[in-house]
Order: structure tokens, then C-alpha cells, then sequence
């Protein structure tokens, strides 16, 4: 007699463990590997068209610039160009130039400069001062003027060490900045940096004779004529 089956019986399942989603994860995995190129190619799309806006943009801009910006551009050029023909006329009006020298009791010292300037050398000869100069383009004003010179002479009766030593305080607090130098063979300091209070500049100091010779600018706007024509001119009689 053939068994009986159970209509109500539900279908045999699978036994636990047996793989039945393998076509389904494979699936899944080639649509992930399809997402890939397409990701890529939308970043590639949104980058070329933002580059693209970048280029019509600037573009754009160039288009309805361009005469303003060419006249700006020959405009500067030209401001340039004016600036740097009154800067060699300003040099070439210098010349030839002046020198002033000093009476020999004070080592007949040689100091040479543009002619466009103007000079005051008080040689007072006696006291502790003996020679008070002031220089500076145009007209020389009064000392309490609050000018700031282009060029201080001075011929002190002072020892060389103490005048030097009163700098030498300044450079260890790092206010100037102390270098060597020489003038007519003579060995002598330089100072850069604040000399003064409130003021910015250079000044160098040379022992001559029982004397000290200070030659300073005050101001930096002036430290090309100081190097160039006022210490590469500098002399005097040791």
C-alpha cells in the first residue's frame, strides 16, 4: 500500500548550510563593478564643467576688459618709465660735485657731495666741538628744525675709545649693528640701525690725530649718497 502524504505538509526545505544565493551575489557584485566607471565619469563630467565655466568666465571677463586693462597696463609702464628718467636726472644733476675742506688743525678732512646740496661747516676750532657741519638737499634749515640731515659732520676733542664705547652700547642692545671700516688707512667703526632716538640711519667714527671724526646720515633715504659718494670720497690728513 502506497504511503500516505500530508497535503498540508509544507514543501521539504533545504538542509541548513546548503548555498542558495549564489546567483544573487553575483548579481550585486557585477552591478557594483558597473557603478564604478559611471561614478568616475560623472567626477570627470562635473570637473570638465567647472573648468569649462572657469575658461568662459575668464574669457568673458578678457572680452569685456580688455581696453581697461590695456590702458591700465600702459599707464603703468609709462608711470615707470617717467619715474625712472627723474631718478637718473635727479643723478646726473648731482654732478660735478662739491667738496668742502676742513682747516689743516683739524686733519684738512675732505668731504665731497652732491652740488644740489647745501652745506653749513661752523668750524669753531676750540671747545669740545670743532667742526659742527650740516648738509642736505636745498637749503639747510636751523639745528632745531627737526629735519632729519642728509649728512652730520662733526670733529670732536673726545677720546676715540669713550665715543665709540657710547655706541658700542647701543649695538649690545641690538638698537645698530657694528662693522669695520677704514678711510685713508685709518681703522674706524660703522653703525647702523637707531643712532640716535627717532632716528634711522649711519654713522661711522675714526680716530684722527687727538681728535674723533663723525660723519652720519640721519636718514635712510639718503644711505645711497652716503655710501656711494660720501664715504667712497671721504678723506683726511692722519
Amino acid at each position: 500500500m502506497p504511503p500516505q502524504t500530508n497535503s498540508n505538509s509544507s514543501p521539504m526545505q533545504p538542509p541548513i548550510g546548503t548555498p542558495h544565493m549564489g546567483p544573487k551575489i553575483k548579481k550585486s557584485r557585477s552591478m557594483n563593478l558597473l557603478l564604478i566607471p559611471v561614478v568616475v565619469l560623472l567626477v570627470l563630467t562635473l570637473a570638465l564643467a567647472g573648468f569649462g565655466f572657469w575658461a568662459y568666465a575668464n574669457y568673458v571677463d578678457h572680452k569685456n576688459n580688455v581696453q581697461e586693462k590695456v590702458e591700465a597696463a600702459v599707464k603703468e609702464s609709462n608711470d615707470a618709465l617717467q619715474k625712472k628718467l627723474e631718478n637718473e636726472f635727479l643723478e646726473k644733476e648731482k654732478e660735478p660735485y662739491k667738496v668742502y675742506e676742513s682747516p689743516g688743525e683739524l686733519g684738512s678732512v675732505r668731504i665731497t657731495y652732491p652740488k644740489t646740496w647745501s652745506a653749513f661747516m661752523d668750524e669753531k676750532i676750540r671747545g669740545t666741538v670743532a667742526l659742527d657741519g650740516y648738509l642736505h638737499p636745498g637749503t639747510v634749515k636751523s639745528d632745531n628744525s627737526g629735519l632729519k640731515y642728509a649728512l652730520r659732520v662733526e670733529i670732536l676733542n673726545r677720546e676715540y675709545s669713550k665715543e665709540v664705547s657710547d655706541y658700542q652700547k647701543k649695538a649690545d642692545k641690538g638698537e645698530v649693528k657694528a662693522s669695520n671700516i677704514q678711510v685713508s688707512g685709518v681703522a674706524g667703526v660703522r653703525f647702523d640701525g637707531t643712532i640716535e632716538k627717532d632716528v634711522q640711519g649711519a654713522i661711522i667714527l675714526i680716530p684722527t690725530r687727538d681728535k674723533v671724526l663723525k660723519v652720519w646720515t640721519e636718514s635712510t633715504e639718503y644711505l645711497s649718497d652716503y655710501n656711494e659718494v660720501i664715504l667712497k670720497n671721504l678723506s683726511f690728513t692722519p
